[in-house]
């Protein structure tokens, strides 16, 4: 979520062409979810996962920017279905209602709570970089 910032403040890249820079990543999810039934049941959850991890965090599509968001795209895609799946398994039967109602409320809260947290240090962190060579040139 902090990549159309960097996009935009770091590499000067309009907001318009941010959006179409981030395109490849939702078009990687789009193709990467159709697929996990069939890879769960070659490689397992956790194989999945690790191979969907290891494509996000992957440095061989940092060459070309849809390459690599495409790529992550596919890996998120592929290390949210394998874990909820996961999740949800391994709650017994009577236990589903409250697995999902957690397992919703992690998600929906968690995700931008931390997304918030990282660009808030970011952004003092960045300030804070930033205040001794505003000083000095003055």
């Amino acid at each position: 979520m902090l990549l159309p910032v960097w996009l935009i403040h770091a590499c000067g890249v309009p907001p318009d062409r941010t959006g179409l820079f981030m395109r490849p990543l939702r078009v990687g999810m789009m193709c990467g979810y159709p697929l996990m039934d069939c890879l769960a049941d070659r490689s397992g959850i956790r194989g999945l996962s690790g191979c969907g991890a290891l494509c996000t965090c992957t440095c061989i599509g940092t060459l070309l920017l849809a390459v690599a968001l495409f790529l992550r795209g596919a890996g998120t895609g592929t290390v949210g279905i394998p874990a909820m799946s996961a999740g949800y398994a391994s709650v017994a039967q009577p236990d589903i209602l409250v697995a999902t109602t957690a397992l919703n409320i992690v998600q929906w809260i968690g995700d931008p709570t931390l997304t918030t947290l990282c660009a808030t240090f970011l952004g003092w962190r960045l300030s804070a970089d930033m205040l001794p060579k505003a000083r000095a040139t003055t």
